[in-house]
């Protein structure tokens, strides 16, 4: 897990590298995983990310959303 006084902009950069190291789509585990964070800090920032338009989140089938990052 993520280290006490972490900033908001570190776990930022690590859900950017984590779609860069994927090269595609990702869950929100997926994301949480290699950004090394909780699922529900992944899901805020993709959506925070989302909403500014610097990254594209879909619905899947099943209970995950799939993220791609870039613009749509």
């Amino acid at each position: 897990m993520p280290a006490r006084g972490e900033s908001m902009i570190e776990r930022v950069v690590r859900v950017l590298e984590a779609f860069k190291d994927a090269g595609g789509s990702l869950t929100a585990s997926e994301i949480a995983r290699q950004a090394d964070i909780p699922i529900p800090s992944a899901h805020r920032i993709v959506t925070e990310l989302s909403a500014s338009g610097s990254s594209t989140a879909t619905p899947t089938a099943g209970s995950e959303s799939e993220c791609g990052c870039g613009r749509s």
